[in-house]
């Protein structure tokens, strides 16, 4: 779990994820920005990477070609256990 920029970088570097939630705003990074670092980094092409968003508009929110798949919070338990199917 990380709850800022910073310490999902470290944490995607230390470590290979099946499956990586992303929410859009964290506190000192864009996720789009961790993600396109996601997909540069030796490990993260074998990532699923699914963003997470409280906004509804999502053509607000620029660029989301970066990411796998989306979901407008809060995110359902079957559609949470759908991706989990999908990435195993």
């Amino acid at each position: 779990m990380a709850y800022d920029g910073a310490s999902a970088r470290r944490a995607i570097a230390e470590q290979i994820f099946d499956i990586i939630f992303l929410d859009l705003n964290l506190p000192d990074a864009d996720g789009r920005e961790i993600c396109a670092e996601i997909r540069l980094s030796a490990t993260g092409n074998a990532s699923q990477v699914i963003a997470l968003t409280g906004m509804t508009e999502l053509s607000l929110q620029g660029d989301m070609s970066v990411f796998d798949g989306y979901y407008v919070k809060p995110l359902m338990m079957d559609d949470f256990e759908r991706l989990l199917q999908h990435a195993s």
